[in-house]
């Protein structure tokens, strides 16, 4: 199955709106910082945080070295750095989709309207099942319905 299939079924994205980038090792600051906030299995938290402390861009979207995962990584300035694979793995190397990326000083507006449009007590880091319905976002994704259709056509 290819990636653009994959991610259309697993994750109800459209595959035409994500952006392959190349991600970079971090620096030693970078590096220092992150190894006081990273934790395993924490990538949205991690980047958020990160996201505030280096100033940067907060990245969702589709990493894959094995099998495509939902994942969060940061941009500062023109490079995209992956704190939380880095630190935790020690490595980088993989394929990286971006699918949004919104800027640290928008970061925390943007959750809180999240928050306001989805009516939950909690507010969370941008992932796909909080900006799925969130209308700015939503072109991003393909209906159940236009995921159901696609299954139907590929099992033909």
């Amino acid at each position: 199955m290819s990636l653009s299939t994959f991610v259309k079924l697993s994750y109800g994205l459209n595959p035409a709106e994500l952006v392959p980038v190349s991600v970079q090792p971090m620096n030693e600051q970078q590096r220092e910082i992150a190894q006081d906030v990273v934790l395993p299995k924490r990538c949205f938290d991690n980047s958020i945080q990160l996201a505030m402390h280096l100033d940067a861009t907060y990245v969702l979207g589709v990493y894959q070295s094995i099998i495509p995962i939902e994942h969060a990584w940061l941009k500062v300035g023109d490079t995209y750095i992956d704190p939380t694979l880095e630190t935790v793995i020690g490595d980088v190397n993989g394929e990286y989709l971006s699918l949004i990326e919104v800027k640290a000083s928008d970061l925390m507006d943007l959750v809180e309207a999240i928050q306001r449009y989805s009516g939950d007590d909690a507010a969370y880091p941008p992932m796909f099942h909080t900006i799925r319905t969130f209308p700015e976002f939503s072109h991003l994704f393909i209906s159940n319905k236009e995921r159901l259709r696609f299954l139907s056509c590929e099992s033909l």
